[in-house]
């Protein structure tokens, strides 16, 4: 056979394989998958969010139960979109506030160190002695519960991140990006 044949016999099979009828139930099947990949992903998406939430209603409940013990009386909501809206120097109904969590900054810190830590230094998972001194020292040094609400807004097209003292309504940290 020449090759002008064998060219002409595989477009011949091509044709009777890749029918118009059967390009179109393809491309339905293909689109009925990506709606189906879209809807998990989304769903997935939701129950995710839907966590979070929940484990910053835990958190908001535990730290307001501590501030209580520490006979502390937290800013409400409200003040702390004031205080936010002040801070950056926007009216309050400029900003959309896409989060506001209440956290201990003492705890945060503590977790943020041994982060840190982790990712640079790989410590044998056998206890010692040395490693229960470590723990019980950086116990002693954690610094006192503070409150604080971690704010994050937009304005226009500019993001916002910041941190205010839940007690007393300092900002501790502001950031534009």
């Amino acid at each position: 056979m020449e090759k002008k044949e064998i060219f002409h016999t595989m477009q011949e099979k091509a044709q009777g394989i890749f029918t118009r009828s059967r390009l179109k139930k393809a491309g339905a099947l293909l689109l009925v998958c990506a709606a189906l990949g879209g809807g998990g992903a989304w769903y997935h998406h939701q129950q995710e969010q839907f966590r979070h939430q929940q484990v910053l209603q835990a958190r908001t409940a535990m730290i307001e139960s501590m501030a209580a013990q520490n006979n502390l009386t937290l800013l409400d909501r409200n003040a702390i979109q004031a205080l936010a809206a002040q801070a950056i120097g926007q009216e309050e109904s400029a900003i959309t506030y896409r989060e506001i969590a209440l956290m201990d900054a003492s705890q945060q810190k503590h977790e943020d160190k041994s982060r840190h830590e982790d990712k640079h230094e790989k410590k044998s998972h056998r206890p010692e002695a040395q490693d229960y001194q470590q723990l019980t020292d950086s116990a002693a040094q954690q610094p006192a519960f503070q409150p604080i609400y971690k704010v994050s807004c937009k304005s226009g097209n500019v993001k916002y991140s910041l941190r205010i003292d839940a007690v007393t309504g300092k900002i501790l940290q502001s950031k534009a990006g």
